[in-house]
């Protein structure tokens, strides 16, 4: 069985916008919507991104 990828993608200006109100860097970021961490924070940039700042979800 094929096992599935999942992300959440964001326009990379939008990933700065959100770093710098989330206190992290583009790359924890980058790192959380693309399910690479898994902690609180990531969970919060992941909500964040897709119910405010325009994000969409691929799986792949």
């Amino acid at each position: 069985m094929r096992k599935d990828t999942i992300f959440i993608g964001c326009q990379r200006g939008k990933q700065k916008d959100i770093a710098k109100k989330m206190g992290v860097s583009p790359m924890a970021v980058s790192q959380a919507l693309h399910f690479q961490t898994v902690s609180l924070l990531a969970r919060r940039i992941r909500t964040y991104t897709m119910n405010c700042a325009g994000g969409y979800c691929l799986v792949i």
